[in-house]
């Protein structure tokens, strides 16, 4: 119970600090919302990303500046945001990884909301995230990740040493 509080305390806090206008920051955290749609049977996948970190991160892999938001921004930015995202985040469903589509980001200043979706084939009860985004770049990096279910929210925080995370909703 005190590690939920403790996780509680620490995303409000990194979520005040993030949403805050920083132009030059010494903590590196991205935030990702994954949401179940019984609708549309569908994963809604929102990532909040620094700007500049993702970019230093498609350089570092690419040796491409992207320049995003700016009016010299690559026509090909959204193929390099998606082949980025796509190789340091996964999805597994009973241990089956299933394929995550990248559909596009708005870039707001100083951060980028990447969007994509999923579409599970089963009902599942349980979800495995990978997530290593920005960690071969910044050893300190956090990334947060929010898994919405049936109106129920589980988080894990996964980082440089745990890029593998698990939340069970039964």
């Amino acid at each position: 119970m005190k590690e939920k509080i403790k996780f509680g305390r620490f995303i409000i806090l990194m979520l005040f600090v993030f949403v805050g206008n920083s132009s030059a920051h010494k903590f590196y955290v991205s935030l990702c919302q994954v949401s179940y749609n019984h609708d549309s049977a569908q994963l809604q996948i929102v990532m909040k990303i620094f700007t500049d970190d993702l970019e230093n991160a498609v350089w570092q892999e690419e040796g491409i500046l992207m320049k995003l938001g700016s009016k010299n921004e690559r026509e090909d930015s959204d193929s390099l945001l998606s082949v980025y995202l796509l190789r340091h985040f996964h999805i597994r469903i009973l241990g089956e990884e299933i394929p995550v589509y990248y559909l596009g980001k708005e870039v707001d200043y100083d951060v980028t909301w990447c969007y994509m979706e999923s579409f599970p084939e089963k009902e599942f009860h349980e979800l495995t995230i990978e997530n290593d985004l920005l960690t071969e770049v910044y050893p300190n990096q956090i990334n947060l990740i929010e898994v919405l279910l049936n109106g129920r929210k589980k988080g894990v925080m996964l980082d440089y040493d745990r890029t593998i995370g698990t939340v069970k909703f039964k």
